[in-house]
């Protein structure tokens, strides 16, 4: 019986990391037929889901990862990273017809990045062997980004979670907020915990983007509405605000010296939150070790190499 199953996406990531890229209203300029130079390069693993299992497996979590990779030099090493830090490969699918997701980071040296990312076999989860049935082996299922087309898929995984009486954390991709509110009402619904930025709540909930609390409590209080136990929406440097049906909770983000990579920021909070409530930590406190988690993560480069060992 696993503790945790994450179930998503696994990545290989290169850095390519200059302060010659530039930026115009929010915009990356790259000159079109010329050479840009980086400075620096780093090769590092990451996916929201292959990042999690690592984090919950470095808490002492006895965790499972349900994801696919190709047949390549990319997948062995996401398969090197996850058997290093203990984390179970039985679900893990290699297929040989197909490449590893690959993702190319243009970060500068304040944290700023953008990400070219090669999907590849992280849409494929229902290409996999993987037989729903071991989903009941999970105490708990931790639903990340997944492909539209596996709507279905997401489903069925909160329905098993629902009649096993598993525990649901659902930390929805792009892919998952493309379909709307209305369409994952039955996955949010069956939810312990429901993780959100502040731009994917304002988005998966239609409305123009605003920072304002009112707004922010108003959210949290449609997705419990829907069903979640406790919804939670993070800003960033602002902190983060949660909401269990009755109480709002904030706490604010943990300081940091230097700000070196963000890429892995909210995969390390919902790692951080998930394992405070498992272990029996008030919200207060479980929200606290999130952004604790996160402020690690963020002070070095990759998603994974600031993950801390204990609560």
């Amino acid at each position: 019986m696993y503790d945790i199953l994450t179930i998503g996406g696994a990545t290989r990531d290169v850095f390519l990391v200059s302060s010659r890229y530039e930026q115009q209203s929010g915009n990356l300029l790259l000159p079109w037929g010329e050479k840009v130079i980086a400075e620096e390069i780093f090769m590092e693993i990451g996916g929201g889901a292959c990042n999690s299992a690592v984090g919950f497996s470095r808490l002492g979590f006895k965790t499972a990862f349900w994801g696919i990779v190709g047949a390549d030099q990319n997948g062995e090493e996401v398969a090197r990273r996850l058997r290093s830090e203990k984390v179970s490969l039985e679900f893990l699918t290699i297929n040989r017809e197909s490449k590893t997701s690959y993702s190319v980071v243009l970060a500068d040296k304040n944290g700023g990045h953008s990400i070219c990312m090669y999907r590849g076999e992280n849409d494929d989860l229902l290409g996999t062997p993987f037989n729903l049935n071991s989903l009941t082996r999970a105490k708990l299922l931790y639903l990340t980004d997944i492909a539209s087309s596996t709507e279905g898929l997401s489903y069925k995984i909160s329905n098993i979670a629902r009649k096993q009486k598993a525990k649901l954390v659902f930390v929805p991709g792009q892919n998952q907020l493309d379909l709307g509110f209305d369409r994952l009402i039955p996955v949010i619904s069956k939810a312990d915990i429901l993780i959100l930025n502040i731009y994917e709540a304002c988005r998966l909930a239609k409305i123009d983007y605003s920072r304002d609390q009112k707004t922010i409590r108003a959210l949290l209080a449609v997705f419990c509405a829907a069903g979640a136990k406790i919804s939670v929406i993070t800003e960033d440097e602002d902190g983060v605000v949660a909401f269990d049906g009755r109480k709002y909770t904030y706490n604010p983000a943990s300081l940091v010296k230097k700000i070196v990579d963000t890429t892995g920021a909210g995969d390390a909070f919902s790692v951080g939150l998930t394992a405070g409530i498992l272990k029996g930590k008030t919200l207060k406190e479980s929200l606290d070790f999130g952004c604790q988690n996160s402020a690690s993560v963020i002070s070095f480069w990759g998603a994974q190499k600031g993950l801390l060992s204990k609560i």
